[in-house]
């Protein structure tokens, strides 16, 4: 790997080394700012979050082509590996919440109850538009060499330290 290392804040009593995730999913572990990321990791980093967008339109799409990046590069570096990480778990999140909307519309639909279909479908295309907009935010902020953390997800994927 790279030496691009994370700096580690210090705990309450000012040890280093306990790490805690943040209200919006962040963990205390940022990328070193002193250190610029180099513009490949940026550039194969950007892609891990950037693949999401046309991906969504393959059914599974928007979590594979993110793990297939991820996967591919993450022994590379560091800031690879955690924005890698962080554009997975936030995929996966998205795709566990739009299986449980499509799962609940068509047992609406079932039971007779078609507004319940309407509503969940329509639920489902706010999730993409949400998750969209989310992928634009993190790729542009991934572009200038920053840590992104998306608004929430459920962490599947912890880092290895954890």
């Amino acid at each position: 790997m790279d030496n691009e290392q994370y700096s580690v804040e210090p705990d309450d009593n000012g040890a280093a080394g306990d790490k805690s995730i943040h209200a919006n999913g962040a963990s205390s572990e940022p990328i070193d700012t002193d250190k610029p990321v180099s513009a490949d990791n940026r550039k194969w980093a950007l892609f891990c979050h950037l693949i999401a967008l046309p991906a969504m339109f393959v059914p599974f799409g928007n979590f594979a082509g993110p793990m297939f990046i991820w996967q591919l590069k993450r022994e590379k570096s560091d800031y690879i590996d955690q924005q890698g990480r962080k554009a997975v778990n936030f995929q996966l999140t998205m795709l566990l919440i739009a299986g449980c909307l499509y799962t609940i519309g068509v047992l609406g639909l079932l039971f007779g109850e078609g507004d319940c279909m309407s509503f969940c479908m329509s639920a489902v295309l706010l999730l993409a538009v949400f998750d969209a907009i989310a992928v634009i935010l993190a790729t542009m902020e991934v572009h200038k060499g920053k840590d992104y953390a998306y608004l929430f997800s459920i962490e599947f994927f912890k880092h290895k330290s954890d």
